[in-house]
């Protein structure tokens, strides 16, 4: 027997106690052992890449990094100020959601 066919690596598995219970019964219904049916898994594995559906470019990056640091300031303006400075800033960092989030899609 080739030793790259030869099975006699082993790694060890964490799971939830209702996983291992699954795989212990998908490998019986199967009239496998767990190794066996994780092995067979492997082999029919796809990975399929998903391709993200919008980029952002530099100038919407920088826009995310504006709509942070707003974030911070009405966070911090919570703690310290009035509701109406914060009613203020909420509303500018609702208009800087929805410009980034126009330019996410388009």
């Amino acid at each position: 027997m080739d030793s790259t066919n030869s099975k006699t690596a082993r790694i060890n598995l964490a799971l939830t106690p209702g996983d291992k219970k699954r795989l212990k019964r998908l490998a019986l219904e199967a009239d496998l052992t767990p190794s066996e049916l994780v092995s067979g898994m492997l082999d029919r594995l796809v990975i399929q890449r998903v391709q993200p559906r919008a980029h952002l470019d530099d100038e919407g990056l920088r826009e995310l990094r504006r709509i942070g640091t707003n974030l911070n300031q009405v966070a911090h303006q919570l703690n310290i100020r009035s509701d109406a400075d914060v009613r203020a800033s909420l509303a500018d960092l609702q208009q800087a959601f929805t410009r980034l989030y126009q330019r996410v899609l388009t």
